[in-house]
C-alpha cells in the first residue's frame, strides 16, 4: 500500500502490527501518555526483523493524550507501521528512508483510516525521517 505525502511523494507500507493490548490498568497514570503509546508500541516491534529508524505518533498533543488514557477513552486499535519513501539522491538514484509510524483508531480495517490518512499526509518527512532517535 502507498500513501501520498504533502511533499508529492509516496511512502509505501511495508509491514503493520495492529493490535488492542494498548489499553492497560493504571494504578499512577504514565506522566507523558505520548511517550507511554510510544513505549508500548515500541514493545510490539519484533526486534530481529525491522530496521533501525525513527518512530512518530500521529495527531495527538500530550495533553489530550493524557485527557483520554486518564478517562479511559482511548481509541481501541494501536497501529504500528514500517513505512519507506525513496528519495532522489542524484539524477539516477534514490535513497531509502524508513519511519515506523503510530497511530489510535476505532477498527482494525482499513489499515489506516481517513483521518489517519489526513494526518500521515501532512508529515514532514525529511524532518522526521531524518530524526537522531531511531527505534
Amino acid at each position: 500500500m502507498k500513501y501520498l505525502l504533502s511533499d508529492g511523494k509516496y511512502a509505501h507500507l511495508k509491514s503493520i502490527v495492529q493490535t488492542s493490548a494498548h489499553l492497560r490498568d493504571y494504578l499512577d497514570l504514565p506522566k507523558d501518555a505520548v511517550e507511554e503509546i510510544k513505549h508500548i508500541a515500541h514493545a510490539h516491534l519484533p526486534s530481529n526483523c525491522w530496521r533501525k529508524a525513527p518512530l512518530v505518533l500521529l495527531g495527538y498533543e500530550s495533553n489530550d493524550l493524557n485527557e483520554l488514557m486518564r478517562n479511559k477513552k482511548l481509541p481501541p486499535i494501536l497501529c504500528i507501521g514500517e513505512f519507506v519513501s525513496y528519495r532522489m539522491h542524484d539524477e539516477q538514484s534514490a535513497n531509502a528512508s524508513f519511519l515506523y509510524v503510530v497511530w489510535l483508531q476505532d477498527e482494525f480495517a482499513p489499515h489506516m483510516s481517513d483521518g489517519n490518512q489526513t494526518l500521515f499526509k501532512r508529515l514532514d518527512w525529511e524532518s522526521v525521517s531524518s530524526s537522531r532517535h531511531p527505534v
